[in-house]
């Protein structure tokens, strides 16, 4: 039987819409589950927690990406399937998991989906799933807040980005790998488990949920006059052969930088620089859909 972990608030109304129309399709179709709603955030911890002791069979995020998290977050290690329902506003996990966001393709994953193990990561101490990361990101992501009330999806995003482009800077970093180390003035610095953040912008094209290694994107060194440019070819996922672009997998990376940097983790900002960044193989059961 599936269980629903389902946040009513989630993309700005966008959940409550789509949640309606998935209810209406289950009992349609005569399928069983059941529903708890998280009624603040943190709540979908708890929530997960008590799924797991009632046995429930396949525990499903209902939401967007911070519930995705959330929930996630208790199942780590657990042995017991997740899902994915995406009705958030960036839904970024997602896409890196070829899961639908159309309703009625989204529920055949849930029923007929690989239930197959994937990476998680660690940012220091901090449990995530799809990007970690610092810099420019986290900037957007901060200006994306004020538009997120107005635009959905990946508008609220590009606006966010643009915004961030006025404030630009950059920053001094020393990072070391198992393989290497370099310094560089970073404008973004990525740790990725998925391939997508903000709403669809495609930071790590060639990364693998459960090749047990995150891929590494680090733009540096460039002016306000060439970061559009570079911007535009990275929003679609095309700026691995840029010359200010470097582009790694590797199993952990530690990052060191001249001034406390704030941390982005699958879209909340949680922490700061100095950070280790560590792949965790094979943490999560999760249900994904056909690759494509």
């Amino acid at each position: 039987m599936l269980h629903f972990i389902f946040n009513p608030i989630a993309g700005h109304g966008i959940s409550q819409k789509k949640f309606k129309e998935l209810e209406e399709l289950l009992k349609k179709r005569g399928i069983e589950y059941t529903v708890s709603c998280s009624e603040y955030p943190g709540h979908s911890h708890a929530l997960t927690q008590q799924a797991v002791k009632d046995g429930r069979e396949i525990i499903v995020a209902a939401g967007g990406d911070g519930t995705v998290r959330e929930v996630a977050h208790e199942l780590v290690g657990k042995g017991v399937t997740m899902g994915i329902f995406p009705c958030g506003t960036g839904n970024d996990l997602a896409r890196a998991l070829n899961i639908p966001q159309d309703t009625i393709e989204a529920l055949d994953v849930l029923l007929n989906g690989e239930a197959r193990e994937i990476d998680a990561a660690k940012a220091n101490d901090d449990l995530y799933f799809n990007v970690a990361g610092f810099g420019f990101d986290v900037d957007v992501l901060i200006n994306t807040e004020r538009f997120k009330k107005r635009f959905k999806g990946l508008t609220a995003y590009v606006l966010g980005l643009f915004s961030a482009l006025f404030g630009l800077k950059l920053s001094r970093v020393r990072i070391t790998s198992p393989e290497e180390t370099f310094e560089c003035s970073a404008l973004l610095v990525a740790a990725c488990n998925g391939t997508h953040f903000g709403g669809g912008m495609n930071v790590a094209p060639k990364a693998d949920t459960s090749d047990g290694l995150l891929d590494i994107c680090v733009i540096s060194d460039v002016t306000r006059l060439t970061v559009i440019s570079v911007l535009s070819k990275f929003i679609k996922g095309r700026h691995l052969a840029l010359p200010m672009v470097k582009y790694f997998k590797t199993t952990q990376i530690s990052v060191e930088s001249e001034r406390p940097l704030q941390l982005q983790l699958d879209g909340e900002v949680i922490g700061s620089t100095p950070v280790t960044f560590k792949v965790l193989p094979k943490a999560l059961l999760i249900k994904t859909g056909k690759t494509p």
